[in-house]
């Protein structure tokens, strides 16, 4: 797995300690994580799932992420800092393959697949988005 630069460790660091301070997250079953690489397909129901996910989880994630929200000015240095893979209906096959190298170096993506919010909770079936 490649090791994280000092910019990302800082910024994980300053930032989930914020989140905390924030979002009181306790997980339950990490010891079911599989050791490896894989991905992960959880509902989509707030703005803030990416940061609840990995403040619940021991390692890294890196999320897929529509690509217009990845070129906002505003979000953009925090996304790529994150190692977000951005993704278009254009180059929808590069982003799945960066993110199939990813977990097979060992890393945790995670995907919406609705592709939108969900305000009813039950997992709806795969959207594009």
């Amino acid at each position: 797995m490649p090791h994280p630069s000092l910019a990302e460790r800082l910024f994980y660091s300053v930032g989930l300690g914020l989140a905390r301070l924030i979002y009181r997250v306790t997980s339950i079953g990490q010891e079911k994580l599989p050791a490896g690489g894989f991905l992960l397909l959880p509902n989509h129901i707030t703005f803030v799932d990416a940061i609840v996910l990995q403040l619940a989880c021991p390692r890294r994630i890196r999320f897929i992420i529509d690509q217009s929200y990845y070129e906002n000015r505003w979000l953009q240095p925090f996304l790529r800092l994150t190692g977000c893979i951005p993704i278009s209906s254009r180059r929808a096959k590069a982003a799945m393959r960066g993110a199939g190298e990813k977990i097979r170096t060992g890393e945790i993506v995670c995907l919406f697949p609705a592709g939108q919010l969900s305000r009813q909770g039950p997992l709806r079936g795969l959207r594009p988005g």
